[in-house]
């Protein structure tokens, strides 16, 4: 059953490619933009997370001249407003390289009626509308250079195979600076959402898992054999289906043109319970989230999000092996001056075991500061110095004979190029 759902996610996802890159009988124009991303970076830290230890940066300890991000945006539009996008996105460091597809969908967005109502949907492999931080090309962050820990984990876990309709309203049909939409996704291929979250805990990168990519997860004794969680793989594998359950993600918009907007969502991957494959388990993973961004002054920007949820794992007669709450929540201001720009941003998050699992304490508590000084040297090169710095206490850590109390830094040197 799971090589039919497997073969069935990879044949939509090429023939999505096929639609896109086949040469239609209408007029089509194509396009290719993306970013080049070099770091130099100097790390105060432990084990970096995505090497399956503890240490909260995508950077272990030390120095690192690394490839942070490879962006290529494809886009080929036809004259009946359908659109194809794929976007892969790669990196090299002392950690780990990858490459590969982070988004590919097909895009319809009709014209606005005489009333001002427009229809957009969407079907392929994408983000859920959460973000208002990443929104510069390959989904990467235009004031900094790591995203927040929110939108971290957004970029790791928080994709889906699925189908995504909008209706907006636009005020200027009727002489009013205010806009409306509304969202309503439904997605399958999201069922270990939760996992790396609940033993990972929140981390700070600019990371995007691709398709197919596998997460590693940090040593967790309950995982180890003859013990609760033996039949849990030491890994993720972010994008499977294995319950056959369609989850659904809604959300409303305001933009009050000029001035800001206000974004506001649920959603829920209606995980099944007791199934596992592979050594992948099907989590139940909920949250609501709210969003602003906000014209404070000329070129005075204010961004906010908060999200809260749970999620849980559960086996045979649906009682919870892993079940955590969640909350996070940042508040980041940016000022820019002609070529110049500075941005700070400070973070807040949780994270509640209520499972009593032993050798499976998944609490957390922690902060978060970045700093971070742009120069833009013309239209497509910037270059940016950033500061991180985190404080968290994570009772994990103690199985491994670390303080559970940990303060880690990191400096950055980062040279971006949009093309």
């Amino acid at each position: 059953m799971n090589i039919f759902k497997s073969k069935f996610a990879i044949t939509l996802l090429i023939g999505l490619f096929l639609q896109g890159v086949t040469v239609p009988i209408m007029a089509s124009e194509q396009s290719l933009s993306g970013l080049l991303d070099f770091r130099l970076t100097s790390t105060d830290s432990s084990d970096s997370y995505l090497r399956g230890g503890y240490g909260k940066f995508s950077n272990s300890d030390g120095e690192n001249l690394s490839l942070g991000q490879l962006a290529l945006n494809y886009r080929v539009e036809w004259e009946n407003n359908i659109s194809f996008h794929i976007i892969t996105n790669g990196f090299s460091d002392n950690e780990n390289d990858g490459f590969g597809i982070s988004e590919s969908y097909l895009k319809y967005r009709g014209l606005p009626t005489e009333s001002g109502y427009r229809y957009q949907l969407k079907a392929g492999f994408m983000y859920p509308h959460i973000s208002m931080e990443n929104t510069a090309t390959g989904w990467s962050t235009p004031h900094t250079l790591t995203s927040s820990t929110l939108n971290t984990w957004i970029g790791e876990e928080v994709k889906h195979l699925g189908l995504e309709g909008s209706i907006s309203r636009l005020g200027k049909f009727s002489d009013s600076p205010h806009d409306f939409k509304l969202t309503l996704a439904l997605f399958t291929h999201n069922d270990t959402n939760g996992s790396v979250l609940s033993w990972h805990g929140w981390t700070q990168s600019s990371r995007q898992s691709y398709w197919s990519e596998e997460l590693k997860f940090p040593p967790v004794p309950a995982l180890e054999p003859g013990q609760m969680l033996a039949n849990q793989a030491a890994h993720s594998e972010p994008f499977l289906e294995l319950d056959s359950r369609v989850g659904y993600h809604l959300n409303g918009q305001w933009n009050w043109r000029g001035n800001g907007q206000v974004l506001i969502g649920y959603y829920d991957n209606r995980g099944g319970t007791d199934i596992v494959e592979r050594g992948q388990y099907a989590w139940i993973t909920r949250f609501s989230h709210f969003g602003v961004k906000w014209k404070l002054a000329k070129d005075f920007t204010l961004t906010a999000q908060f999200m809260a949820g749970d999620t849980r794992m559960r086996v045979v007669n649906n009682f919870d092996v892993v079940a955590v709450d969640f909350s996070n929540l940042f508040v980041m201001l940016s000022q820019k001056w002609n070529v110049h720009r500075l941005t700070a941003r400070v973070e807040k998050f949780d994270v509640e075991d209520f499972d009593h699992i032993a050798l499976d304490n998944n609490d957390e508590d922690g902060e978060a500061v970045t700093l971070s000084y742009g120069y833009q040297w013309n239209k497509q090169m910037f270059t940016f110095l950033e500061y991180n710095w985190i404080d968290s206490n994570r009772f994990s850590r103690s199985y491994l004979n670390l303080d559970t109390t940990t303060v880690e830094r990191q400096y950055q040197l980062g040279l971006r190029y949009y093309f």
